[in-house]
Order: structure tokens, then sequence, then C-alpha cells
């Protein structure tokens, strides 16, 4: 029984070498009829069924059971194998290595064979009609934005970020159609709000423009300006010696770049930080309030919310002084 248990664990590899055209041939003696089996070809193998050269039409003498007989039968010369049934003549259970699953189990250990190899065949198939990454990063085809993706990111072929992304694909493996993936998730990206609409300079400059103000986007967006303007110049005004480096100055012109950013400068600029910016326009520090100089600030151009030339920071610090020199 030990060696019909090594026969039927074995069967597996043994039936690739059965099937090569060269080299030891494995082949499988019928049954005689009495439960037993000859070992394939005699000799000193056995009776494993080992054959050292291949089947040549016409071998042999012609006799039953010799090699060159029709359908390539063995002959059952030789020391005979242990009935595959045992002693009894029993059928054997069949061989069921763990892990494979339950339909790739045959009637016999044959048919067994038989499905595994069926199963390997055709998977080995598909895994070859699979593309492959292509010789080097530089051969990938370009990445196929959509419109959404396009508005919403710039993203040329040469950006640094596309490269280092096809050099890391690369590494790993990936074909062109698994980098066809990308362009969808940026564009999910963009439908989640996980990365938000590009800035919009014009928009936020009309947004700035006065409450109220009748004028047409263009005239909107030169008021805004204006008010971006004067926010800068109260920036650039700060000095070193109220404590204001470069640095902080820089950080404080990128809220500029948005209306609410703009607003924030402007509160700044009516709290007496960091000076004040009299009728001439001159810097400096907190200006003496007189009724001369309220009335000239009352009547200066950029006070005029109408106007073109009105200064959003220049008029909220006027009304600031107007309530300092009249609290009630």
């Amino acid at each position: 029984m030990t060696r019909k248990r090594d026969i039927i664990t074995c069967a597996g590899s043994l039936a690739f070498l059965a099937a090569m055209p060269f080299g030891p041939r494995i082949v499988f003696a019928p049954d005689d009829g009495n439960g037993q089996s000859g070992g394939g070809g005699g000799g000193d193998d056995g009776g494993y069924g080992l054959d050292p050269s291949p089947a040549q039409p016409g071998d042999g003498d012609g006799q039953s059971g010799q090699q060159g007989q029709p359908g390539g039968a063995p002959s059952n010369a030789g020391n005979p194998s242990e009935p595959i049934g045992g002693a009894d003549g029993a059928q054997p259970s069949l061989h069921k290595p763990e892990g494979v699953p339950d339909h790739l189990f045959g009637q016999n250990d044959q048919e067994t064979i038989d499905k595994i190899w069926n199963a390997y065949k055709g998977a080995r198939e598909a895994l070859g009609k699979q593309s492959k990454a292509p010789d080097k990063p530089e051969a990938y085809q370009p990445f196929a934005w959509s419109d959404k993706v396009k508005a919403n990111l710039s993203i040329a072929e040469d950006d640094e970020a596309a490269t280092l992304f096809r050099s890391i694909a690369h590494k790993h493996g990936m074909n062109d159609e698994n980098m066809k993936a990308v362009p969808e998730f940026f564009e999910a990206l963009i439908e989640k709000g996980v990365i938000e609409p590009p800035h919009d300079t014009r928009a936020e400059m009309r947004a700035l423009a006065p409450q109220g103000f009748a004028g047409s986007d263009e005239a909107k967006e030169a008021k805004g300006a204006e008010r971006v303007a004067a926010a800068d110049r109260w920036i650039a005004q700060l000095s070193s010696q109220r404590g204001f480096d470069d640095g902080m100055k820089t950080e404080m012109r990128l809220l500029t770049t948005t209306a609410a950013g703009v607003k924030v400068i402007e509160s700044f600029m009516t709290s007496g930080m960091g000076g004040s910016v009299n009728p001439g326009g001159q810097t400096g520090g907190e200006p003496t309030i007189t009724k001369a100089v309220l009335d000239a600030r009352i009547a200066d151009p950029r006070n005029d919310i109408m106007g073109d030339k009105y200064d959003p920071a220049f008029a909220q610090e006027t009304d600031a002084m107007f309530k300092k020199f009249y609290p009630d």
C-alpha cells in the first residue's frame, strides 16, 4: 500500500512527464484482469512505469503487452506492482490534496489529474494574454484626462508628479490598462470635493466691489482691485520698528488673494495696528483728530463710495475717526 500511495501522490507531477515527447516516459499498464497492473517497461525500475526511451511505432516484437503494441501499452514483464486495490482487490479511496477545490476532483485520480491540468493550462493561457509593463517608464501611453480634470487641474505629460508616478508604476509592473485608473481617480476626487476648484481671481475681485454697485463685471473687478491695492499699500508701510519683518508681510500679502482675506487686512487697517493713513496719503502714527482733519477726509475722493477713487480702507478709517471725535 505504501507504493500505491506514492504513485497516487506523485500523479500530478508524473502527468507532465508522461506527456513529454522526449526523455523517460511514464506509462501506466492496464489491469491484467486480476486486480493487478504491471510495471511499465520491466527492468530495474521496480514496477513504477519508467520507460527509459520514448515509445516508437514498430518497436518490440509485436506480442501483447510489449512496447510497440498499439496504444503504447507496456509489458507486464518484470516484477509486477502491488495490487492497486490492495490484497483483497478493493478500490482505493481517492487522494485529495489539501487546498484543491472540490470541483477539480474526478471519479478517479486520473480524472482529477486531467481536471487540474486543464485548469492550470487555462490559467497560464489567460496570464499570457495580459499586457505587461512597457520596457521603460517613458513608454507608457499618455494619460487620458477628462474635461472635468483639465478644468480643475493643470497636469502636463512632462509634469514632475506624472513622471515620478510613471517610475513607481513601472517598478511595480503596472501596464497601460492599469494606468487608466489614474485619471478616474482624480475625477472622483473632484466630484467628492476632495480637490477644490481652482482659484478664480476675477470672481474674488468682483466680490470686493461695493455693495449695491451696479456696474459691469469688469467695473466690479476694477473696484475690487482698488481694495486689494489699498491693502497691499498698508502692508508695505508696516515697519520693523513696530515688530513687522519681511516674512510677516509676505504672509499677510497671501491674504489679499481672496475677498475674505482682503477684509481681514482692512479690519487691521481700521484697528490702528501698524499706523494710519492720513489725508495726505502719508503713513505714520496715530493722527491727531480735529474737525479740519475730518472734513478733509470726508471730502477726499477716496471716501466717496460711488466715486472711481473709492478706497474702502481709507473710508473705514475715516468712519472710525469720526466716531472717536464724535463719540455720541
